[in-house]
């Protein structure tokens, strides 16, 4: 009886291999929906100085997105107090010919103006962005966010490609009282054709020398005391004071 009722072992290994066939589709899906969801990953593009550059395809577009990341050996605020400067900004940001203040409604929000001169024969470009800070004094970190403000009211400048889009942000984040990581993200659709060799030389180096020149440019105008006002409020907020224990008694 139990001979009659029991599966022939062909049967049992046609069940065993539907199982573990219908299991093996299962996992190839699940693999082929999690790489179609992963999206393009961060590569890194130049290390020169300390300072690393990395970019992510951006779908859609010809123009990636940039990110560099390097230590500012200076402390968090004296950092803050440069990127904070907003004419002075012609004086370490790459290639930016001309950079102002438009609105401000607090030390948090503004709108700013700014002009980047182009390798010839390309124009210049330029574009309003609203200007966001996030200011953690706990974690000792400030992200300075900035979006184009595409309904700003702006005449554009004769010559001049206003573009279409400039998002991006400055995080500035103490790793020591005397060491900052700054990391600067860009991503921009600067309008127009360009070619594939200044897209190229551009990814690398708008982040790469602006880290450089924001690194001389905190290093001299911390000597030279041009921000002593500003580092004077904000540094208390960052780095508290630690109050001394009472040995008298």
């Amino acid at each position: 009886y139990r001979a009659m009722h029991r599966p022939h072992r062909s049967e049992q290994v046609r069940r065993a291999l539907r199982v573990y066939c219908a299991a093996a589709l299962v996992w190839l899906l699940m693999g082929l929906f999690t790489v179609a969801h992963a999206g393009p990953k961060w590569e890194t593009i130049a290390r020169e100085g300390g300072i690393r550059v990395l970019q992510k395809e951006r779908p859609g577009s010809d123009i990636p997105k940039v990110k560099g990341i390097g230590i500012v050996k200076a402390n968090l605020v004296d950092v803050l107090a440069v990127i904070d400067d907003v004419p002075g900004r012609t004086k370490w940001a790459h290639d930016c010919t001309d950079s102002r203040e438009l609105e401000k409604s607090s030390p948090f929000e503004r709108v700013l103006y700014h002009r980047s001169a182009v390798t010839w024969p390309v124009s210049d470009r330029d574009v309003v962005v609203r200007v966001k800070v996030d200011a953690n004094y706990v974690a000792q970190r400030v992200k300075v966010s900035y979006r184009t403000a595409r309904k700003y009211p702006f005449s554009k400048v004769s010559g001049v490609v206003r573009m279409p889009r400039l998002d991006g942000y400055f995080l500035i984040e103490a790793v020591g009282e005397s060491r900052t990581r700054v990391s600067y993200l860009v991503d921009a659709d600067p309008g127009g054709l360009l070619p594939e060799w200044l897209v190229a030389m551009t990814a690398k180096d708008v982040p790469l020398k602006t880290l450089k020149n924001l690194r001389k440019r905190v290093r001299r105008t911390k000597s030279s005391g041009k921000y002593k006002k500003f580092v004077d409020y904000w540094q208390p907020r960052f780095f508290p004071p630690v109050e001394k224990a009472d040995t008298s008694s």
